[in-house]
């Protein structure tokens, strides 16, 4: 009967300690679970802040592939500060300078640049990855005639004097009329008269044609001479069509493709039907059709109005 307690407390000796054996595993798999779970918390957290000082333009930046996929980061400035910019059409409350635009990818991208009192600005970049960051300086909005030209480099003569700037050019004038040359040498001359009223900025961005491009109309030397030639200045088989816009200098799309020469214009085409498109920068398209017969001159004639 003496060896029944003995037994008896030395089988609660053992369960005691599978008891606190139990314990000290149950804890160990407790840490084993919950720390990667508040590591994983943390690098979030820490992931959350980072990205809050950045604007989102397009993907992850964060993504081990980012710069596999051709994401580029871009910081964007502007003097004065606070212009809204637009990229590829898309906008942003954001997107106010300065600020970082994250994730845009490589290649080119048109920007807007606007701010009140100051002369809209657009730009055409190309991103690739040496790329970092991109300045603009605003011009204050005054009455002047913004002055581009294709080729540029043409020099800018307004009402019978010459600026001593080149295309492309701002310039400053007062409200009213004001008649604008541009001349470059080896080009025709492209010329306005202007309105332009007060605090606003006049475009003017003539395409250049060649001296030895023909004009519209039959006084000019060039079409006097195509007149002996072929017979009333039309080629055989071909009829005419004459290009004429206000103001001049516009480019001509012909089908859907663009020539190489610009209004005024006089060109010969075969017999058909044409579809025609007249573009200016600053200017709403103009689309017309025409029909051309054999022996006969066409006219393509408007008036453009600004955008």
């Amino acid at each position: 009967m003496e060896k029944i307690p003995k037994i008896i407390g030395e089988r609660l000796k053992a369960a005691a300690v599978a008891v606190v054996s139990l314990s000290i595993v149950a804890a160990g798999a407790s840490l084993i679970i919950t720390k990667p779970w508040e590591r994983s918390e943390s690098a979030a957290s820490e992931t959350r802040k980072t990205e809050g000082s950045r604007t989102r333009f397009a993907g992850r930046a964060g993504d081990k592939n980012a710069s596999a996929s051709g994401r580029i980061e871009m910081r964007f400035t502007s003097k004065p500060e606070g212009a809204t910019v637009q990229i590829d059409g898309l906008s942003n409350p954001a997107w106010s300078t300065p600020f970082t635009a994250s994730d845009l990818k490589a290649g080119t991208h048109n920007l807007v640049f606007t701010k009140q009192g100051y002369a809209e600005e657009t730009r055409r970049i190309e991103v690739n990855p040496s790329s970092s960051s991109y300045h603009l300086s605003l011009s204050p909005i005054s009455t002047s005639v913004s002055v581009t030209s294709e080729p540029p480099g043409a020099g800018i003569d307004i009402d019978g004097r010459s600026t001593g700037k080149v295309t492309p050019a701002r310039l400053p004038v007062q409200p009213g009329q004001h008649r604008i040359v541009v001349h470059l040498d080896g080009y025709r001359n492209a010329q306005v008269t202007a309105s332009v009223n007060k605090g606003q900025a006049f475009p003017f961005a003539p395409v250049l044609n060649r001296v030895d491009a023909r004009e519209a109309g039959n006084s000019n030397a060039v079409t006097t001479r195509f007149r002996k030639l072929f017979g009333g200045g039309i080629p055989q088989g071909k009829g005419m069509i004459d290009f004429l816009t206000t103001p001049p200098g516009a480019k001509i799309v012909v089908n859907g493709k663009p020539v190489a020469i610009a209004t005024p214009a006089h060109a010969p085409f075969p017999p058909g039907d044409y579809r025609i498109e007249l573009r200016q920068s600053g200017y709403k398209p103009v689309q017309q059709t025409v029909h051309v017969d054999v022996g006969k001159i066409s006219k393509v004639e408007a008036k453009l109005d600004p955008q």
